[in-house]
């Protein structure tokens, strides 16, 4: 079954499940159009007032363009906010200003203390800077210097970045959180620990523990493409939230843009569950954006609840433990629902690529695939497949190919800090 008979079938079984519909091209189109106009104004505004707007942009990298004396460089990068804090030592190997070969190694997960009493007192940057020394001196790791992905807006202000918001599921102390400058604090909070809380540490290691860049979790995922020959590329997050990245220029200058798409709220119709879930949310305090509770990940098993709930359908509890099973068994009673809430956050996806992508009218593109919902080969060229389709029936003709690995956003953030740090 090729993917427009899939969607053709979908479309039909939604209205014998409680209309929970997955899009046709009309609505898929019509989120196009919103999202192009959205977004050509925002980078036509942009534009218009770069100077005032530099503090949201970080400058492009072209590929193979790092320091020509580069041999080989370790750096630990640390990422935070995305549906794990993740840790990893990145090695990267050069040969005359070119990424020759790259590594991931010692990548750990670690859940975040929601739970834990107090944790909305405690500081973000105390917490990570506990993970990272104790990361480092179970792994005998005196890196060259580290980086930090961090899976919130942030802002630059000269040297300085600042978190804007805290959106998904930020369970750390908020109000003060946001005037501390994210490189100080942390840095601040690693070095209390080496000279405080763990003896031998040296010189050498102070100064490699330095958190030396800051990124966005899409801007991250996007530089990934520096080991490529792409200049046009978009990073794709499909995680807990949703985000993308891709580039423009301005000024004889390339900027990368860090679109906030999962804050993007198109005319669709939702389900009075997912109403339900957004409604909760904000009365407890909880900031979440539309499209990462309508579109990505983080939602999608109390969603699936809720619905068998709400109608009587009679599942089993759904959790952590066995959705990827419901997710692969197409016997699964809870599978279909899965199925079509899974092909309809695709859609709205390839409909807000629809629009970065007639915007630059570029025909050759790399897509950046990244975050827990293109874990799957299968995902992957699903969502390639659908975009490509979509793009015909709007009469754009593209060369699209993709990429995806684990830890995408790490290696991104490696790249970006070598180039940053050492250019």
């Amino acid at each position: 079954m090729n993917i427009a008979q899939r969607l053709l079938f979908l479309i039909c079984l939604a209205h014998t499940l409680d209309k929970i519909e997955s899009l046709d091209k009309s609505q898929m189109e019509k989120i196009k159009d919103e999202y192009f106009k959205k977004i050509s104004g925002d980078i036509g505004n942009i534009k218009k007032d770069l100077d005032k707007n530099l503090e949201y942009l970080v400058q492009d990298v072209e590929p193979h363009k790092f320091n020509k004396n580069l041999t080989d460089v370790r750096i630990i990068v640390l990422d935070m906010g995305g549906t794990y804090f993740k840790i990893a030592q990145i090695e990267i190997d050069f040969n005359e200003g070119a990424i020759v070969d790259y590594r991931v190694v010692n990548t750990v997960e670690i859940e975040y203390p929601r739970n834990e009493k107090n944790i909305k007192e405690k500081y973000w940057h105390d917490w990570a800077a506990e993970k990272l020394v104790s990361y480092v001196k179970k792994n005998d790791i005196t890196p060259d210097f580290c980086s930090i992905v961090f899976s919130y807006p942030i802002c630059y202000k000269g040297d300085q970045v600042f978190p804007c918001a805290f959106t998904k599921f930020f369970c750390f102390e908020k109000e003060e959180s946001l005037s501390h400058e994210i490189m100080t604090s942390i840095n601040d909070s690693i070095l209390y620990l080496l000279e405080n809380k763990y003896s031998g540490a040296n010189k050498c290691l102070k100064r490699g523990l330095q958190i030396k860049s800051v990124l966005n979790d899409a801007v991250a995922n996007y530089f990934y493409s520096k080991s490529k020959e792409s200049s046009n590329s978009v990073a794709i997050i499909l995680g807990t939230g949703t985000n993308a990245a891709f580039s423009f220029e301005a000024n004889g200058n390339k900027y990368v843009y860090n679109s906030e798409w999962g804050a993007f709220v198109p005319e669709m119709k939702t389900l009075p569950e997912e109403q339900e879930i957004l409604k909760e949310m904000k009365s407890s305090g909880v900031t979440i954006n539309f499209l990462d509770t309508i579109a990505a990940n983080g939602c999608r098993i109390p969603l699936l609840n809720r619905i068998s709930k709400k109608r009587n359908l009679g599942f089993r509890n759904i959790d952590k433990n066995n959705i990827q099973e419901i997710a692969k068994n197409t016997n699964a009673p809870e599978h279909e629902y899965y199925r079509i809430l899974s092909i309809r956050s695709k859609q709205i996806l390839v409909s807000l690529l629809a629009a970065v992508i007639s915007i630059k009218e570029q025909e050759q593109w790399e897509i950046i695939l990244n975050g827990s919902g293109f874990n799957d080969k299968e995902d992957c060229d699903e969502f390639i497949e659908m975009t490509i389709d979509f793009l015909r029936y709007l009469g754009i003709q593209s060369d699209i190919t993709y990429s995806t690995e684990n830890n995408l956003v790490l290696i991104g953030s490696a790249f970006y800090t070598v180039y940053k740090i050492l250019h």
